[in-house]
């Protein structure tokens, strides 16, 4: 007889466990600008809110060009230049 211990084991953060914050996942569709080069990884800017990782989908992005975020994976912000 087997038992479902993976169906009764609680993962909580005093045990170790740590799971990805999805809070990011609201960005996508936003609009903001690249802080600094993104090629292809970088920093971005929006609303004013402190400087974001994210990646620049397609081609190298310049600091100071704006960008919007296509999706959230992996933990990860994706953008593309307007």
């Amino acid at each position: 007889m087997r038992r479902h211990i993976e169906f009764s084991t609680e993962l909580r953060n005093d045990h170790g466990f740590v799971g990805v914050d999805m809070t990011p996942s609201r960005l996508v569709g936003a609009e903001g600008f690249a802080l600094t080069d993104m090629r292809p990884a970088g920093k971005i800017v929006i609303d004013g809110q402190k400087p974001l990782d994210a990646v620049a989908v397609m081609d190298f992005i310049n600091a100071g060009c704006r960008v919007k975020v296509t999706r959230y994976e992996n933990a990860q912000l994706y953008v593309e230049q307007l």
